[in-house]
């Protein structure tokens, strides 16, 4: 069984304006070093869909989650801020796919 080491709630798959998802996540981690291995996986697969995996801050979570969003400020009051923006996720993945 594959070891989780994300923070709890800490994948927040986006939505777009009109409330799907558009692909794109963030990933709260529970070290640097995770999300280090996090970052080999750019330009790779999540079943047929290449994706794309970028350091990101707090700031950039911000800005893809609107700014204003109340949920997004409370992803980011958790514990620690070390995070992986994701690009190309499939429009149906869940937070386990993450």
């Amino acid at each position: 069984m594959a070891k989780n080491y994300t923070r709890k709630g800490g994948v927040a798959l986006c939505l777009s304006s009109q409330g799907r998802r558009n692909g794109e996540a963030l990933v709260r981690f529970s070290t640097v070093e995770h999300r280090e291995l996090a970052l080999r996986r750019h330009k790779h697969h999540i079943g047929q869909r290449y994706i794309e995996v970028y350091k990101a801050s707090g700031r950039d979570f911000l800005n893809v989650a609107g700014g204003s969003n109340s949920e997004a400020h409370a992803f980011l009051q958790r514990d620690g801020q070390v995070i992986i923006r994701m690009r190309g996720l499939p429009f149906d993945a869940i937070s386990k796919d993450v």
